[in-house]
């Protein structure tokens, strides 16, 4: 009962998600974009837990195994019912550079597998940072700027240039640095007050996409 909640966030997300891929309003679409995805990694970093992983070593074998695994299946699932439906081979090498490169809207096969390599990237990510940086707001402040480096490169959410989708994985990392700090300072409220200043400047790097100014 204690985590409907979370269930709710993932309500809340997929209705954005559906919003910002339906034919809608053009000018809603930046709001669903800037809650849909961010819900999402928010609440995966809420459930991560960096200490049941001793080593880089596991910690790498089990998000191979519970993300690029996945990633992998999906994909020779999708290519094969590509092949059925459209009644044409794409077993070549310009489909293979689509799978290793794995950037947001270039996977024509089956494009939403885009989110697995990238989710993979932020959680490593986080992860390095957080085994190596040991003040909680030294860790903030390192994400923000992260983050604003990520959403800079990314631009309008929707151009990603490096594979794997990087930059959108590096500005995604804030909210997944929030929701983990939040589960260990949520009974504790003078952490947010303390550093009230990043949390408003982590609001402010999710509220910019909605500004077409800064595109």
């Amino acid at each position: 009962m204690k985590k409907n909640w979370i269930n709710i966030l993932k309500g809340i997300a997929i209705i954005f998600i559906i919003l910002g891929h339906s034919p809608i309003n053009k000018h809603f679409i930046p709001y669903a974009y800037s809650f849909d995805l961010p819900i999402f990694y928010f609440i995966a970093g809420y459930l991560f837990n960096n200490i049941k992983y001793e080593n880089i070593k596991l910690f790498f074998k089990t998000r191979i195994l519970k993300i690029l695994k996945p990633y992998l299946i999906f994909s020779l699932i999708s290519i094969i019912m590509y092949c059925l439906i459209f009644q044409t081979n794409i077993f070549n090498l310009y489909t293979l550079e689509k799978f290793l490169i794995a950037k947001r809207s270039d996977i024509f096969y089956n494009i939403p597998l885009w989110f697995l390599p990238s989710f993979f990237i932020t959680q490593s990510i986080y992860y390095f940072l957080r085994k190596y940086i040991n003040k909680d707001n030294i860790l903030l402040i390192t994400c923000v700027l992260l983050s604003f480096i990520g959403l800079v490169y990314f631009k309008k959410l929707q151009q990603p240039k490096l594979a794997w989708t990087i930059d959108a994985s590096i500005y995604y990392l804030l909210f997944f640095a929030i929701g983990n700090l939040f589960r260990k300072y949520k009974e504790k409220i003078y952490f947010l007050l303390k550093n009230k200043v990043w949390f408003i400047l982590a609001l402010l790097i999710n509220v910019i996409p909605l500004f077409p100014s800064v595109y």
